[in-house]
């Protein structure tokens, strides 16, 4: 299927998507560095993972819910 041929809100999504994971790619490696200073490094890396855990939970429950299937 050729880019012309996809509806509107698929290529708006597609490229919110594309955008919205450049940026939080881009900015994730200086909060790391910026937490590390001000808070610690234990506790940046905490944050961190804790962040990253709680984003892969939120798209589990998205797609679920997407699907139909969340209450089931």
């Amino acid at each position: 299927m050729k880019w012309q041929e996809y509806p509107r809100n698929i290529k708006v999504r597609l490229i919110t998507s594309f955008f919205n994971r450049a940026v939080s790619s881009a900015v994730m490696p200086f909060m790391a560095l910026f937490f590390a200073e001000e808070i610690g490094k234990v506790a940046a890396g905490m944050f961190l993972i804790f962040t990253v855990v709680m984003l892969y939970f939120r798209s589990l429950a998205k797609k679920e819910s997407t699907d139909g299937n969340l209450f089931v």
